[in-house]
């Protein structure tokens, strides 16, 4: 197991307290009774919105689904990035560690100056600068199943397409929710009918999806460490 496996492992489990409360607070607040009790706790100085509601237990559902939306579409956006933080670890220690340069580079040949190479300063900032141009390369194709594909191709690790498969919804949705309000697309609805989204409706994100997200990302992660791990891409202290 690398170590950018265990960094990541670390900080998408810092989301489960929030994921856990949120759904404790949908739980305790299925009785009118505890949802008027919730609001009680507002004091019209610090909470002006919440205090100047006359109807709580009418107006919580409302507000219980904004902050759940928000939560979780705030959750599977930093599950994306956690995970192309991580790939972008795996690119540089492949450069660094000397695997195939022609593989890795492939068709993502530049050029640097010597000023560029001077001004980086030292070899770890030099590989650092090129896994990130190549990586970003690759996220400007604007693909996130053909930047796995490449990228698995680059660093000649054979994971497997059902395990890509099987992540690739929960990466798809960052997409949806930064760039498309969180409604989902005709593209994405197609590609996975399972989730019965709506075209032009808001993704309906909920605690299970969550969970499954996180289940999916650490499978994929799991398959393609230890497969970069053989492969030399992370060596034993990496």
């Amino acid at each position: 197991m690398s170590k950018a496996r265990v960094r990541l492992l670390n900080r998408i489990t810092t989301y489960d307290v929030d994921i856990e409360l949120m759904d404790v607070l949908n739980i305790y607040t299925k009785s009118s009774q505890n949802k008027a009790n919730l609001f009680k706790c507002a004091v019209s100085t610090q909470h002006p919105k919440l205090s100047s509601i006359k109807q709580p237990s009418f107006e919580y559902s409302r507000i219980k689904n904004h902050l759940k939306s928000t939560l979780y579409d705030s959750i599977m956006v930093r599950y994306y990035e956690e995970t192309m933080l991580y790939l972008r670890e795996a690119l540089s220690s492949a450069i660094k560690n000397g695997l195939d340069f022609n593989r890795i580079i492939g068709t993502d040949y530049q050029e640097y100056s010597s000023k560029n190479i001077i001004a980086a300063g030292n070899w770890n900032n030099i590989v650092k600068m090129i896994s990130h141009d190549i990586f970003r390369k690759l996220e400007r194709k604007r693909n996130t199943l053909l930047l796995l594909k490449e990228l698995n191709t680059k660093l000649g690790l054979r994971v497997s397409q059902k395990t890509i498969d099987s992540v690739m919804p929960f990466l798809e949705m960052r997409h949806l929710i930064v760039h498309n309000d969180g409604k989902a697309d005709s593209n994405f609805c197609k590609r996975f009918p399972s989730f019965s989204f709506v075209q032009g409706e808001k993704m309906s994100i909920n605690f299970q999806m969550v969970t499954n997200a996180k289940k999916a990302i650490i499978d994929f992660v799991d398959d393609f460490d230890s497969k970069a791990t053989k492969a030399n891409v992370f060596l034993p202290k990496q």
